[in-house]
């Protein structure tokens, strides 16, 4: 199956359209899809990022130092009564200095959140608030899949180990409003590590379980 970039949107609603929870200006995440057979696709890069085996590698410089790559949807979207999801091929080594993280930023206000894998571990704040887990731990044999997906009221961080069933790793509060994102995916250092930071490789961007 090839990459698709911006696709049909997802089951729990239509771009720009009437959803169950309420009408919104911007299409859903999940309307973007992109399995990189094809390249990038329509997402747009930034850094250290490039088109690998089907996939997207963040590939962090060697010796360690300061930088940060990541793919951007193209646009602004919704994430309320609606999700996102990739499957996390690797991730940056367990140390402290080195994450794999998702961004959410409102353009209009500057106010964002981000699920940071760091350090073995996930979490996810912004906004001076932060999610709660029942388990924050990342194991990459089980941890295979990963997803963000809001209803009306809350927002969850979800993992599979096949992209069919998920397990609860956490739940809050919206963290930051979800109506007007613009989402980014990928890898960095924000400090000189001290041993190899490794890297980081997605693929099936709202697209799962993998074709």
């Amino acid at each position: 199956m090839a990459g698709g970039g911006v696709g049909a949107a997802g089951a729990q609603g239509g771009m720009g359209g009437q959803l169950e929870c309420g009408e919104f200006i911007n299409p859903p995440v999940s309307s973007v899809q992109e399995t990189f057979d094809g390249g990038l696709g329509s997402l747009l890069p930034h850094s250290c990022v490039i088109a690998d085996a089907g996939s997207a590698l963040f590939d962090l410089p060697e010796p360690p130092e300061v930088d940060f790559c990541w793919v951007e949807l193209p646009g602004v979207f919704h994430l309320t009564c609606d999700s996102l999801s990739f499957r996390l091929l690797e991730a940056t080594n367990p140390i402290l200095g080195a994450q794999t993280y998702v961004y959410l930023d409102d353009p209009s206000t500057g106010v964002g959140a981000n699920l940071l894998l760091e350090g073995g571990g996930f979490q996810f704040g912004g906004n001076g608030n932060s999610m709660e887990f029942s388990d924050s731990s990342y194991n990459p044999n089980v941890d295979r899949y990963l997803r963000i997906r809001a209803d009306e009221t809350l927002m969850y961080f979800e993992t599979s180990t096949d992209g069919s069933s998920w397990n609860i790793r956490g739940s809050s509060a919206f963290l930051i409003p979800l109506e007007n994102l613009s989402i980014r995916i990928g890898a960095g250092t924000y400090k000189a590590a001290e041993s190899s930071p490794g890297h980081a490789r997605i693929d099936c961007i709202n697209s799962v379980p993998c074709p």
